[in-house]
């Protein structure tokens, strides 16, 4: 569920190709009979997978904190807000 996420990083085997599990490149080494639902696509490179998961991180904070979570057992009592477009782009990584 997270192949294109971390694609195109140079810890890929072949960072600037993505195919997707269900894609046709990727099922036709195994069983035949899948419905093909992906294509392979050039990415653009992202640099090495720790930038990335830098952003996950930042991405789960600023959620955390809109959420008025300071500790990960909080999460189960978590309630669900709405932020407006120009919230959403403030607290987007600037990387």
């Amino acid at each position: 569920m997270s192949g294109y996420l971390f694609a195109g990083c140079d810890e890929c085997p072949d960072p600037t190709r993505y195919s997707g599990m269900a894609s046709a490149e990727a099922l036709a080494p195994r069983r035949r009979g899948f419905f093909v639902e992906g294509d392979t696509i050039t990415i653009p490179p992202k640099g090495p997978v720790s930038k990335v998961i830098a952003k996950i991180e930042d991405a789960i904070k600023h959620a955390c904190h809109y959420g008025g979570v300071t500790h990960y057992s909080e999460l189960v009592n978590i309630q669900k807000i709405l932020i407006t477009e120009n919230s959403y782009l403030e607290g987007k990584s600037r990387n």
